[in-house]
């Protein structure tokens, strides 16, 4: 995140460095995703950012006097970490229920920050208790998981309950589970998922509601049905995240996402933009394996970018690299999409 302290923006610019060319500024308090560096150069540490708003480009950290670029973790600084945060073990969970028990422990029934630490030293996490879905219903929490911690023979794998959350990030911490890796049906905000592994077997991902401001970077997906699958939500990012699936990616009546340089494995379709999505970032992604088409927008759907991606089919079959009638393309921007 810019820091608001002091509120100023943070100049964007095409390479590391002061006589870099400026590009554009991102304001105190914006959130923004590392996805390179760092680099060192002319005396200050750079970082390659992507805005919420597409916006992609070199931002300095800081100079001798503070941070201009801040981590952000819902982690709260009102709070001595040593208080904030619970370590678990193989060997202290039988089920969800033992992991809710920690949340609540930590977030004092949701009225503070809180850290959950997943440490796999002592094997993985086997559910064999009642309760095989991890249910998530404090705002400003914290998933992490250490020394390549696994949740085995789950229901759904994150459980998102219907209340207004915010604030929460779940990285490191691999999904094995008997339905969907993610639920989250509702309004949830700032929510970073990053460098999980979820094996399902229903879909990897699915969000229905109002949520918007998502990080989904860095993840492992695999299931029988869709990898990603949306309806309702806006200012989405998906990026760097390596899919299989039947669909890899389904957008509904979504707008303003950035899926960009994901690696898809899709037996049926690689992305799909349906049921009047609009003004959505499709760019830089490998689709593979497609039997039907890497690419396909029903009707409604308009004003998206989709550029610079790469379909190939699977083996003994022809596949359409974009599918769409020629009313739908031409309300959208289609370029460079090669076979």
């Amino acid at each position: 995140m810019v820091s608001t302290d002091p509120p100023l923006p943070n100049r964007i610019r095409l390479q590391p460095g002061i006589d870099g060319e400026l590009i554009g500024q991102v304001q105190p308090g914006e959130k923004v995703l590392i996805m390179d560096g760092p680099r060192c150069a002319d005396g200050f540490t750079w970082w390659f950012i992507l805005s919420l708003d597409g916006l992609e480009g070199w931002t300095a950290e800081g100079n001798g006097a503070g941070y201009w670029l801040i981590p952000l973790h819902p982690i709260s600084a009102a709070w001595d970490a040593k208080h904030n945060e619970i370590k678990l073990t193989a060997d202290q969970v039988d089920s969800a229920d033992d992991i809710e028990a920690a949340i609540i422990s930590i977030t004092a029934e949701n009225t503070r920050p809180g850290t959950i630490i997943l440490d796999g030293r002592n094997g993985a996490f086997v559910f064999t208790g009642d309760d095989r879905s991890l249910n998530l219903f404090a705002s400003n929490l914290t998933i992490r998981g250490e020394n390549q911690a696994i949740i085995e023979n789950c229901d759904d794998g994150l459980f998102f309950d219907d209340f207004p959350l915010q604030n929460i990030l779940v990285e490191g911490v691999e999904f094995i589970c008997k339905g969907h890796g993610v639920v989250a049906s509702g309004s949830f905000g700032h929510v970073i998922l990053s460098n999980n592994i979820f094996r399902a077997k229903i879909n990897g991902l699915g969000m229905a509601g109002a949520s918007h401001d998502w990080f989904i970077t860095g993840n492992v997906i695999e299931t029988v049905g869709n990898g990603i699958e949306i309806a309702g939500a806006q200012k989405i990012v998906i990026t760097n995240n390596h899919l299989s699936g039947s669909t890899g990616i389904s957008l509904r009546e979504c707008s303003k996402f950035q899926v960009i340089e994901n690696i898809i494995h899709a037996s049926h379709q690689g992305i799909m933009l349906v049921q009047g999505s609009w003004e959505n970032l499709i760019q830089r992604n490998i689709i593979l394996g497609v039997s039907h088409s890497g690419i396909g927008l029903e009707s409604g759907v308009k004003d998206n970018f989709i550029v610079t991606n790469r379909v190939s089919c699977a083996s003994n079959t022809s596949c359409l690299t974009f599918d769409a009638t020629p009313d739908v393309v031409e309300m959208n921007t289609i370029a460079e999409n090669l076979p």
